[in-house]
């Protein structure tokens, strides 16, 4: 079973102790959203929500500014990047893989498999935080965010993902096959919420039970 957060201004969120990043990061997940309103929504966030602590988030922006981001914060300006918004009442598949290597590497952000135009909002500068931060699925950091719809199959690596595997993820395939340093499918209806792969379990705040995608 997938876990259904509630939007509005709901405090649902699985939260997970204190991860150290790298600067190669990649990010998949499955994700239903209902609507888009007023409010931007956070399928992910790494950090305390601060402009300067803050590691990267995914979040579906407010109605009207019609586009999706991530973002990774860097200690002087954070880097943000747009992509058109999804489909809403339908699972989609989401991969972002980024390399924080330097200040001029924009991310790829693929929905269903295909690669997006991603558009620079904010270029970054300084330093990449790689400093250690509480992480989030489904809710910022101070729960003011809450998604609006349902997550699945959530996973980090500290690597960029390879091309057969991004396919393969996007039809359907567990991360579980490809070594990930952080997997939490949200399949049970208790915490923990993570594979024992994981250095950190969850703890579940409201995000109710709800049908898997077909994994």
């Amino acid at each position: 079973m997938a876990r259904r957060f509630a939007g509005s201004t709901a405090t649902d969120n699985i939260s997970f102790g204190s991860i150290a990043p790298t600067a190669l990061r990649s990010i998949s997940s499955w994700f239903y959203l209902d609507a888009i309103d007023s409010t931007p929504r956070r399928l992910c966030n790494w950090g305390d929500g601060a402009a300067t602590t803050d590691i990267d988030s995914f979040f579906v922006d407010a109605a009207g500014e019609e586009n999706t981001r991530y973002i990774a914060r860097w200690e002087t300006t954070g880097g943000a990047w747009s992509i058109a918004n999804p489909s809403t009442g339908v699972w989609h598949h989401l991969i972002v893989t980024y390399d924080g290597g330097a200040t001029t590497n924009d991310p790829i952000i693929y929905i269903d498999g295909t690669s997006q135009t991603v558009t620079e909002v904010s270029t970054p500068a300084g330093s990449l935080n790689t400093g250690s931060q509480t992480f989030k699925i489904g809710n910022r950091n101070d729960n003011v965010r809450c998604w609006d719809g349902a997550i699945a199959e959530f996973a980090r690596w500290d690597r960029i993902l390879s091309s057969g595997e991004i396919a393969a993820l996007a039809k359907g395939f567990s991360p579980i096959f490809f070594d990930p340093i952080f997997y939490a499918p949200l399949i049970g209806r208790n915490s923990p919420e993570t594979q024992p792969i994981s250095s950190t379990t969850g703890t579940v705040t409201g995000a109710v039970v709800d049908a898997h995608p077909r994994i």
